[in-house]
């Protein structure tokens, strides 16, 4: 079967110059609905058929606005798709792809997706850093890309142009008789007036009738006019719970990816790090500190990787040329040294601090403390910060490595005072052993 696809797909290669003259028949055949809730805040679409992404890159590395269409796994991997829509699709017999998931929205990292590409599969990635487009003055062109790859679901089928070995554009197919019944309804509709029409006419031939069609059309249309405001009402109270619903689970989708990001927990973790939010004013302060020790384990040296949501936090640590960030307030010994740095490109912090003094481990009367501060984007009302449990490492005084447990934190505002004491807990993602599904094991920092 491998084979057959593998072949195909090499025809559709051979044949991209006549796909590029296909697509240019088919513009503009979007059939989807664009939409903004009535209580403002992001577009949603309800379907994409029809719809065409141009693609920047095949293989290639998100840099901002962007979309990619990815062949391999590593290429995947690579291709940066923090915070980015993923629609993970197969190739068909008929030279089709085919959604084998709903789109996945990504959360921090490709691990995250918890997909594996072979051969055959591709992967569509959409970037974008805004959703409403009235906000954004231009500045996130993709928005819309982003919007209508959301709605995509497990089965929908996609057509790919190649030039090359490069994707063109994909485009969502419409699937057969789409529309169909829309149609048939308002040609029952028409009939109907006609219909209507044709027994008024004949009515008015006697005056009696006419008083009596009169007084039964008032009577209707009084009878309508109710039933379409107590419809009118109920609609609107629907769509009101709904998107109440879409916001709450929004921020649950958010949180779960979060956790999922952590990856496995290590079973012989010998500390933990905790992670401390607050939000004032539009700025998030972190600080990161160690505690649960083992009795017998004394750190000397500590690394992880701190990553956070890039579209909604700016790091403003005072950072030097060599990238190294400013950020240890609290040390066992004033000879810690700090080699935290931040990689930009990755989206992460590189959690290294150390020491050689022999007297000066991290304790719990000694303890180091790592603070962070970030701006937290205007139209933005949480943000995540995570470490995986597998980049949770450190060593003793004879540089022996032991792993410890990382942290998941969502950063947000203090809502008010509630009555219900479990309110604040739910927001919150769970660390340490949580039972959730590997999706990756990080690689050992060095």
């Amino acid at each position: 079967m491998k084979k057959t696809l593998a072949l195909l797909l090499a025809c559709v290669l051979a044949i991209s110059c006549v796909s590029v003259l296909l697509v240019s028949a088919e513009e503009d055949t979007f059939v989807g609905n664009v939409t903004q809730p009535e209580e403002g805040g992001n577009y949603t679409c309800d379907v994409p058929y029809g719809y065409t992404w141009e693609v920047d890159y095949t293989n290639g590395v998100i840099k901002g606005e962007d979309v990619t269409v990815c062949t391999t796994q590593d290429a995947y991997n690579a291709c940066n798709p923090n915070w980015a829509i993923t629609v993970y699709a197969e190739l068909q017999e008929d030279g089709t792809y085919v959604a084998l998931q709903d789109a996945i929205a990504t959360p921090g990292s490709a691990a995250a997706a918890g997909i594996t590409i072979t051969e055959g599969q591709v992967a569509l990635v959409v970037h974008s850093a805004g959703s409403i487009p009235e906000n954004d003055k231009g500045t996130y062109p993709n928005w819309k890309d982003k919007v209508v790859a959301m709605s995509v679901k497990e089965g929908d089928a996609f057509t790919v142009v190649m030039d090359g070995e490069n994707v063109v554009s994909v485009t969502a197919v419409i699937p057969e008789g789409y529309g169909e019944e829309d149609t048939s309804s308002d040609a029952t509709s028409s009939e109907e007036g006609t219909s209507s029409e044709e027994g008024t006419s004949s009515e008015e031939a006697t005056s009696s009738e006419e008083a009596t069609s009169s007084e039964e059309a008032t009577s209707s249309e009084e009878a309508t006019s109710s039933e379409e405001g107590t419809s009118s009402e109920e609609a609107t109270s629907s769509e009101e719970a709904a998107s109440s619903e879409e916001s709450v689970d929004e921020k649950a989708v958010y949180v779960e990816g979060l956790e999922a990001a952590l990856g496995e927990a290590n079973a012989d973790s010998l500390f933990d790090l905790v992670l401390d939010s607050k939000v004032e004013d539009g700025v998030v302060t972190a600080t990161l500190t160690v505690s649960n020790i083992a009795e017998d384990f004394d750190i000397y040296g500590l690394f992880a990787k701190l990553y956070f949501d890039t579209e909604k936090l700016t790091l403003t640590n005072e950072i030097k040329k060599d990238n190294s960030v400013d950020c240890l307030t609290t040390v066992p010994h004033e000879k810690w040294e700090n080699l935290v740095k931040f990689d930009k490109e990755n989206g992460y912090i590189d959690i290294n601090v150390c020491i050689t003094e022999e007297d000066a481990p991290i304790a719990a009367d000694k303890p180091l403390v790592l603070t962070f501060t970030f701006d937290l984007a205007a139209e933005a009302e949480y943000a995540g910060l995570w470490i995986p449990h597998a980049s949770a490492k450190a060593v003793d005084y004879d540089l022996v490595p032991s792993f410890g447990t990382g942290v998941a934190e969502l950063a947000e505002p203090e809502a008010e005072v509630s009555s219900d004491p479990e309110s604040s807990e739910t927001s919150k993602p769970e660390t340490g052993d949580t039972g959730v599904i590997v999706f990756a094991v990080l690689g050992f920092i060095a």
